[in-house]
């Protein structure tokens, strides 16, 4: 479905910052860069990664092998050996948010107090990550 996007999802950030980035938040900040739909669209197949990575232990698809299938979807280049070489660095990319992505979610389900009409949001109500960023 991504390969039929008339763009990539990734294609608006400038490939020379991806190529860059070394750690989670060097691909945190570069997302940002990001316009909302093609944002809203990272979100949600980020979501749906760590959604399909609970359940490792029965479908055997780990964060690195699910960027390891989404990355080469994510972005459209010419030249073969720019895409590979830029696939390489979305995998990271793509491997990093959803691994921030569901220790986000395992930190807000440990702070779900089931008397709270508030259940899931962090004490001092500010939660800091990709996930929620995308969301304004």
């Amino acid at each position: 479905w991504f390969r039929e996007l008339p763009r990539g999802v990734l294609d608006s950030l400038p490939s020379q910052q991806v190529l860059q980035c070394e750690s989670e938040e060097d691909f945190v900040k570069v997302v940002r860069l990001l316009p909302q739909t093609e944002a809203s669209l990272l979100n949600w197949v980020i979501n749906l990664m760590a959604d399909t990575v609970e359940f490792e232990d029965v479908n055997k698809m780990s964060s690195r092998n699910l960027a390891l299938v989404f990355a080469p979807n994510m972005s459209q280049m010419a030249d073969p050996l720019k895409a590979l070489m830029y696939a390489v660095q979305v995998m990271k990319l793509l491997k990093n948010l959803t691994d921030k992505t569901l220790r986000e979610r395992k930190v807000s389900s440990s702070k779900v107090n089931p008397c709270d009409n508030r259940s899931g949001e962090a004490e001092d109500g500010d939660v800091d990550g990709y996930n929620q960023e995308v969301r304004h």
